[in-house]
């Protein structure tokens, strides 16, 4: 089989399972990553945060995103044709449903991705020693090498974390994997 067979088929797995969580494990989980993620040395001293909206059945970051954008800057992606732009986070008034439905700030264009010091990404699938399984578009591959100064975060359940991931030559390997209840 094939490596896009592979990961076509991670996916639908994971997807699958995912769907499954109850919306107690969903809560439960995602505060866990967050509590991990806060207490993260390299969050603490982070001044510039990308994040991402969650979406039904990833980490829940709404409540961590309105935590933290007080005393620190938080950006958050937005779909652009076939690429990610980074816009500051302005408050959840601010936010309008863009591509996917999934919630977009409505601000100006981050144009200067050096200022971004610390990144929290989705995934299906990830591995401890880095590796991320998308959902296929190739999005945050292509915005994550761009993310110089930045220490790149993959957060998900306890049923993403895997041994191993088909990989290829983009695909982008993070800094760390926080995963609830590890």
């Amino acid at each position: 089989m094939g490596i896009l067979n592979q990961k076509k088929n991670i996916r639908a797995r994971i997807i699958q399972a995912k769907l499954q969580l109850t919306a107690t494990a969903i809560a439960k989980q995602s505060d866990n990553v967050r509590l991990q993620l806060e207490q993260l040395p390299q969050f603490k001293a982070a001044k510039n945060i990308l994040c991402y909206w969650s979406l039904p059945y990833e980490i829940i970051t709404h409540e961590f995103i309105l935590r933290n954008h007080i005393h620190k800057n938080i950006y958050l992606p937005k779909v652009k044709g076939r690429h990610l732009t980074i816009h500051k986070f302005i408050g959840a008034s601010s936010m309008q449903a863009g591509n996917f439905g999934i919630m977009e700030p409505v601000s100006n264009v981050l144009t200067n991705l050096d200022l971004i010091d610390f990144a929290i990404v989705p995934g299906i699938a990830f591995t401890n020693n880095g590796h991320r399984l998308g959902r296929g578009g190739g999005y945050y591959d292509k915005v994550l090498p761009k993310l110089t100064n930045a220490y790149i975060v993959g957060v998900g359940f306890d049923l993403q974390l895997l041994k191993e991931i088909p990989c290829e030559a983009h695909d982008f390997i993070l800094d760390k994997i926080v995963i609830a209840g590890k």
